[in-house]
């Protein structure tokens, strides 16, 4: 009896093996593939030619090697954050573990798990080579983006209310004319790339000579004529006689690239509808000022999207290197 070990001594080892089964099947793995995703997304898209190979796990040994350094680096990196961040709170929670802390800091940072995703998307020709694949992209990020702002809102952050007094405080007109500025930004840089990769002989879209030929016709008096169909008239294709309303721009520059440049205007005219509906739907009744902002989130939400479905379309044109 006297070289056993007492079960006193056992216990801190058991309950040590115990925490770390109970960590390894419960929040441990989705912690490790938060703190991985940047690194995972920030290699992908400054490599954006590689992306195809990342996704059919075809990258030559030494830029997998790079890949996983950089993931390795975004988990320690992340890791380091959240444990200096772990010991700040426990002034104020004693009693705080860092297996609760990390639990707690998974389900705020789930949102990361969208970047993978994301950076998928960026891959070029994902939608016109693999559209089912391009759709479940798009859903998982969509979802995780979800689930990320969703835990942050409903986290009582103390800089939450200091914001929101803040912005009771600035003027009333400010959210519009922030609008504006993102409207006259995103026209302005869509339509500079457009007209790069136009002038770089990368619109490859056969519309875009439909469209310039019959507004030609039609500013030269033939209504929505057509040199590309055999009775030479557009409406026997489509009938968008909409399109008269840009025969006067048309004919100031009658060139393509003023139908790149009515694009992005039209594509960023996007955010005042958006603005104006999630102002007047959102604003709650004890607190109307809320509106306009979160109408100014939602606009810049629209705006950041179009600019990377733009990019992700642009990046598309162009083909991949045969090998990675």
């Amino acid at each position: 009896m006297s070289d056993q070990t007492p079960p006193s001594d056992l216990a801190p080892a058991g309950g040590r093996l115990h925490a770390l089964i109970a960590a390894l099947t419960t929040w441990a793995p989705i912690a490790a593939l938060i703190g991985l995703s940047p690194g995972f997304y920030l290699w992908t898209v400054t490599h954006l030619r590689r992306a195809p190979f990342v996704y059919r796990n075809d990258l030559t040994p030494g830029l997998r090697g790079q890949l996983l350094a950089w993931m390795g680096l975004s988990l320690l990196l992340i890791s380091a954050l959240a444990v200096i961040a772990w010991r700040r709170r426990r002034r104020s929670e004693p009693a705080l573990s860092l297996a609760a802390y990390a639990q707690r800091l998974s389900r705020d940072l789930i949102g990361l798990l969208a970047l993978p995703f994301i950076a998928a998307l960026a891959a070029p020709k994902i939608e016109s080579e693999h559209p089912n694949l391009t759709l479940l992209h798009a859903a998982l990020a969509s979802a995780f983006v979800a689930l990320g702002v969703y835990r942050l809102a409903a986290r009582p952050f103390g800089a939450r209310e200091r914001l929101l007094a803040a912005a009771r405080r600035l003027p009333t007109w400010l959210p519009f004319a922030l609008v504006v500025a993102i409207f006259g930004g995103y026209s302005v840089v869509l339509a500079r790339f457009a007209l790069i990769d136009h002038w770089n002989i990368w619109t490859q879209v056969y519309d875009l000579g439909i469209y310039d030929n019959l507004l030609w016709h039609t500013i030269h008096g033939n209504f929505l004529g057509s040199s590309f169909l055999s009775i030479g008239d557009h409406t026997a294709a489509h009938f968008d006689p909409l399109l008269v309303i840009l025969t006067p721009f048309y004919a100031l520059w009658p060139r393509a690239e003023t139908l790149l440049v009515f694009q992005s205007i039209w594509l960023g005219a996007g955010v005042f509808p958006l603005y104006l509906l999630a102002r007047d739907r959102l604003a709650r009744a004890d607190s109307p000022g809320r509106g306009p902002w979160y109408g100014l989130l939602f606009a810049a939400l629209y705006a950041a999207a179009c600019c990377c479905t733009a990019s992700t379309c642009s990046t598309s044109t162009r083909s991949p290197s045969r090998s990675p």
